[in-house]
């Protein structure tokens, strides 16, 4: 067996750490290490994550870095050869990193594996889910975020080669990284529901602000990677923090904001819909950024 590195980041989930944890140690993948970081909790969340005492886990701590610098911390201290992401809080089910190893083991030209996962009490398949082939990671990422990051292992080889996670990308680090990797490799997704999510207080998709900028940066990735594809360069590499100010406005992009304030109206969240609508009408003066305007006045 080839060995795995599972990498997990946790901030202030005290109460989900014991079944998470455990969901980790019950897998049946026999050559693993369970890297765990606390990034500067102000809970229990380490002191919940020290009550466990296995071999394989190897619990950090430190002041508050943030999820990308952690990540890339955790992966260059791991021995690994495949890299397993385990979003705090959620399941892993027992086959989950065995299925995804034997794939890596199987098919040197694919460097990315993913499954069906549930969450919310659907199950979700991940693009190109119905293909027996290894998929142009690329060209799907350009069309949309493939995964919901957590479910993933990659190699780690491809992973260094294109220089890890970007800190430059707060929010939407995992799509700015499938389209790098798929210059390198393909992804391929095994077709069982393999992790569960859960959608827990303080993620992306429970605060309006979060959601603007996981937005906004997803689209910033693919401006980089479409300006690397016409020959221009990356303008991450070129010029740094400083690329975000060549940020493009998108239609696409008002669409999404406006479609989610909708959403967030309809829930009764008077604020977080006023703030997805602000956000969408900056984005486009056409259709949707009209749209957004109007609606903008009436949530007030």
């Amino acid at each position: 067996m080839t060995r795995v590195s599972i990498v997990s980041v946790w901030y202030n989930r005290a109460d989900h750490v014991a079944t998470s944890i455990e969901s980790l140690l019950a897998q049946t993948h026999d050559d693993l290490e369970i890297i765990l970081c606390d990034d500067g909790s102000t809970d229990a969340t380490l002191a919940e994550l020290r009550k466990f005492d296995d071999p394989r886990l190897i619990i950090l701590s430190q002041a508050n870095a943030g999820f990308v610098v952690t990540m890339n911390r955790m992966i260059a201290s791991a021995t690994g050869d495949y890299i397993a992401v385990h979003g705090s809080g959620d399941v892993s089910l027992p086959e989950r990193i065995a299925r995804q190893a034997a794939v890596l083991d199987s098919d040197p030209d694919t460097g990315v594996v993913s499954c069906w996962i549930e969450a919310r009490g659907d199950i979700k398949r991940p693009r190109g889910w119905d293909k027996d082939e290894a998929q142009p990671l690329r060209s799907v990422a350009l069309e949309g975020n493939p995964f919901s990051h957590g479910e993933v292992m990659f190699r780690r080889s491809v992973f260094e080669a294109v220089g890890g996670y970007r800190p430059i990308f707060a929010f939407a680090q995992d799509r700015d990284l499938w389209l790098r990797m798929g210059l390198h490799t393909g992804y391929r997704v095994v077709p069982e529901t393999l992790y569960r999510r859960f959608n827990l207080p303080g993620s992306v998709s429970r605060s309006g602000d979060k959601v603007i900028l996981q937005k906004k940066l997803s689209a910033f990735a693919v401006q980089c990677a479409r300006s690397v594809d016409a020959g221009y360069g990356d303008p991450v590499d070129r010029y740094g923090a400083s690329a975000l100010l060549l940020a493009e406005r998108s239609s696409r992009l008002a669409y999404d904001l406006f479609r989610l304030g909708i959403g967030a109206w309809r829930r009764g969240e008077t604020h977080e819909a006023a703030t997805l609508f602000k956000a969408a009408a900056r984005e486009d003066r056409g259709l949707f950024g009209g749209l957004a305007r109007v609606a903008g006045l009436v949530v007030r």
